[in-house]
C-alpha cells in the first residue's frame, strides 16, 4: 500500500494468497483508495473465490503466462479508451 502512495502505479498484480493474508483483502483496500486501479489476482485455483470481487480480473495459473500477457493487455486498452 505504501507504494501506490509513493509512486505512480499502472496495475497491480498478486497471487491471491500470500503469507501475510489474502490478496482479495489488498484488492478491497485497493479499491477503496484507488477505484480505477486494475487489480489482478492470480492464483493455482481455477475456481474463482467469492471475495474475489474487488479484483478487475482472477487468472489461474494454469492458464499460462501467454494468457495472462493477453488479458493485461486487453485491461490496458480499455483503461486507456476510458480516460482518452
Amino acid at each position: 500500500m505504501r507504494a501506490l502512495c509513493d509512486h505512480r502505479i499502472g496495475i497491480v498484480l498478486a497471487d491471491q494468497v500470500m503469507a501475510v493474508g489474502r490478496e482479495t483483502e489488498l484488492g478491497q483496500s485497493i479499491k477503496n483508495g484507488w477505484p480505477d486501479l486494475p487489480v489482478i489476482l492470480i492464483s493455482g485455483a481455477n475456481e474463482v473465490p467469492p471475495d474475489a470481487i474487488f479484483a478487475d480480473l482472477y487468472i489461474g495459473k494454469v492458464e499460462g503466462p501467454a494468457e495472462l500477457d493477453a488479458k493485461i493487455s486487453e485491461i490496458h486498452s480499455a483503461r486507456r479508451s476510458s480516460l482518452d
